[in-house]
């Protein structure tokens, strides 16, 4: 009765239920050997609660069933609008399936449901034209399975290595934390004001996270440039004649995880990426959001206030930097609100650097995360996670993985805190044309994984209608491929083959797990003092 119950709620979801969808339904309560009455009680009592895997109990095979009953119904009025996917995706979190398996299983009934809607087409045209129109169908299904086309927003929904390891979200951001802990950088900021021969060197430090598997990072421009933003550095140039040497400004970042520190206690920039040493590879400021300014009253250390020009406390506060990384990286995937149906109260993680090397006990770079709730989703998002100012360019982070805003500030208390939406990040990296061509040189190297982030970050950046398909066939023949390695695996494990199971585990690590390789040896590079 649960089942039949969210059926009903999932064919509601768009607002009407059509006379296909009822058909179905009603079906499906047949074979469930429910009473005639069922689905009119359903009806009438309009339930709507979403599924959970504490209603439905029962193998893994019989959630995969309701899964794919479901689908079918969402499918059964020809359309497949945003909320549904939204439900389904929620839905198939709930049943514990992974993601992989839940765009499998999407592919397979768009695709039975397209061949009985082709076949019924064919049967309409009479004579001959009718049998050559049924088989060139059938040739052409075979020929390009992906004719029946899916949203690649579907197929990139999560991470296609995120599985959740519980329903309840603290579960859930553990998980996410252990994962993705070496794609949160550390980042130090160092630079020179200078006044005729007098030089005063300032730094600062902050965070940053793969954005891109291809060595892209997002930060706060108030990091990177913090001469435009910091009220005694604005003070220093505008009023008493400093000026930014820029040939000074040196950047480092290092990855979570890694040795932070040398034996001496100084920074080891050999286990960094660094704009003015080799390290794990050169640092370059890729993009920069717009400046715009204003003039505003700002209180000095001193507690002296002063009118100066300053940058706005805007949605420009954004950086990309660009690392040289030898081998792909895990980026976290970049989503707008629109795709997550962002609410006030639902949970949300930061993870980064508060207080920066402050807080750091250890010669270990470890980033320290807070969990809190979502206060406000308008132009920007404030959150009640406790964050301080080294915080700044963390990734604020939902239980499902995905980043969907930047930290920049707090408002008048720690608690209050407002992070830039993702979206504003897009302008600043690469065009969906250089996302395509890379994507491609990664499947290329054996890195399909790595392709689907970028596939994903193309989504986002929007593609024309035929980079959008050229996506959806990539999508589909990476999925189709890593399934395929999966039923191997399972294949030899069911034949008591551990060896020929494992070659085919690693495999899978290999090609489309995380990439990461912690960098411990001991590059070239020198050793600097805070």
């Amino acid at each position: 009765m649960v089942a039949l119950a969210n059926l009903v709620a999932l064919a509601q979801v768009d607002g009407k239920v059509s006379v296909d969808e009822i058909a179905l339904i009603e079906r499906y309560r047949v074979a469930l050997r429910l009473p005639e009455n069922a689905l009119d009680q359903v009806l009438d009592e309009s339930l709507r609660a979403p599924l959970s895997s504490t209603q439905i109990e029962g193998s893994r095979e019989e959630r995969l069933s309701v899964m794919k009953m479901m689908i079918r119904v969402a499918f059964a009025d020809g359309s497949f609008c945003p909320r549904e996917r939204r439900r389904l995706e929620r839905v198939s979190i709930s049943l514990g399936i992974e993601p992989l398996t839940y765009a499998d299983l999407l592919v397979e009934v768009e695709s039975t449901l397209a061949q009985k809607k082709s076949t019924r087409r064919g049967l309409s045209i009479i004579g001959s034209l009718a049998v050559f129109s049924l088989l060139a169908a059938g040739f052409l299904s075979i020929w390009n399975p992906f004719a029946p086309l899916l949203d690649p927003r579907t197929l990139l929904a999560v991470d296609p290595e995120f599985v959740l390891q519980a329903t309840d979200d603290i579960s859930s951001f553990k998980h996410i934390e252990k994962k993705y802990s070496p794609s949160i950088l550390l980042i130090v900021v160092w630079y020179d004001l200078v006044k005729g021969e007098e030089r005063v060197g300032k730094s600062g430090a902050g965070s940053g996270f793969f954005v891109s598997s291809t060595g892209h990072i997002a930060t706060s421009k108030h990091l990177v440039q913090p001469w435009k933003f910091k009220p005694e550095v604005v003070h220093m140039i505008q009023c008493e004649g400093y000026r930014v040497d820029t040939d000074s400004l040196r950047i480092a970042a290092w990855p979570g995880e890694t040795d932070l520190r040398a034996p001496s206690g100084k920074l080891n920039l050999r286990t960094a990426y660094s704009t003015h040493s080799t390290g794990l590879g050169r640092l370059q400021l890729y993009s920069l959001a717009k400046d715009l300014t204003e003039m505003r009253r700002e209180s000095l250390p001193d507690g002296r206030r002063f009118e100066g020009e300053f940058h706005q406390r805007n949605n420009d506060d954004l950086a990309i930097l660009k690392a040289e990384v030898k081998r792909p990286v895990l980026p976290f995937r970049i989503y707008t609100l629109e795709d997550h149906g962002l609410e006030k109260l639902d949970a949300i993680m930061v993870m980064g650097y508060p207080a920066g090397l402050k807080i750091l006990e250890s010669d270990i770079a470890m980033p320290s995360p807070s969990t809190g709730t979502i206060r406000k989703v308008e132009e920007t998002i404030f959150l009640t996670n406790s964050i301080l100012a080294g915080n700044s360019g963390s990734p604020a982070v939902t239980s499902r993985g995905s980043a969907v805003g930047v930290v920049t500030r707090y408002v008048a208390d720690p608690t209050l805190s407002c992070c830039i939406r993702s979206h504003h990040l897009l302008e600043l990296l690469p065009t969906a044309s250089q996302l395509l061509a890379e994507a491609g040189e990664l499947e290329e190297n054996g890195y399909p994984g790595a392709a689907l982030d970028h596939f994903a970050l193309a989504l986002c950046r929007s593609p024309s209608e035929s980079q959008e398909k050229r996506i959806q066939k990539s999508c589909y023949r990476i999925f189709t491929r890593r399934n395929q390695l999966l039923r191997e695996q399972e294949s030899f494990q069911t034949q008591n083959n551990p060896s020929a199971a494992r070659k085919i585990e690693q495999q899978l690590e290999d090609q489309y797990g995380c990439n990461w390789i912690l960098p411990r040896t001991a590059q070239e590079g020198p050793l600097l003092g805070e």
